[in-house]
């Protein structure tokens, strides 16, 4: 046998190793990528989910949310507090979504709906409650 030849197989071998090695790493990384895309989205609408609880479960909540987005004047300074805080909630979470949009991770078309539900609560009465 030629070693010329051994010496060819070997890096025929090797090549095919290293490509082999390259795809393997390009699918777990494209794996990887998913799971933690998933993960973060999954974190946000828990958070959407949390603050949606508390105001359905209490009717004196569900009355502040109510109150505070039209006509932010009939509160008082504590239900005031509670409002903003109810926002601010939910504005965390579309940050952390505009983030994600920014980021690459959320595309335009997923993005679209949080944008427009945002705008939505801040084009009220009581959606800038912290200048008022």
């Amino acid at each position: 046998m030629n070693w010329e030849a051994v010496g060819a197989v070997g890096e025929i071998l090797g090549a095919l190793a290293v490509l082999v090695t390259l795809l393997y790493l390009a699918i777990q990384v494209r794996q990887n990528t998913a799971a933690v895309t998933t993960a973060t989205y999954e974190s946000v609408i828990t958070g959407f989910n949390d603050v949606n609880v508390i105001i359905v479960g209490s009717s004196e909540v569900a009355s502040i949310l109510h109150r505070g987005t039209t006509d932010p004047s009939s509160l008082n300074d504590a239900e005031a507090v509670q409002y903003a805080f109810l926002l601010r909630c939910w504005s965390n979470q579309w940050l952390k979504l505009l983030r994600m949009h920014q980021g690459g991770a959320l595309s335009t078309a997923e993005w679209r709906p949080f944008a427009e539900e945002a705008a939505q609560a801040f084009d009220t009465p009581g959606g800038h409650p912290l200048q008022e």
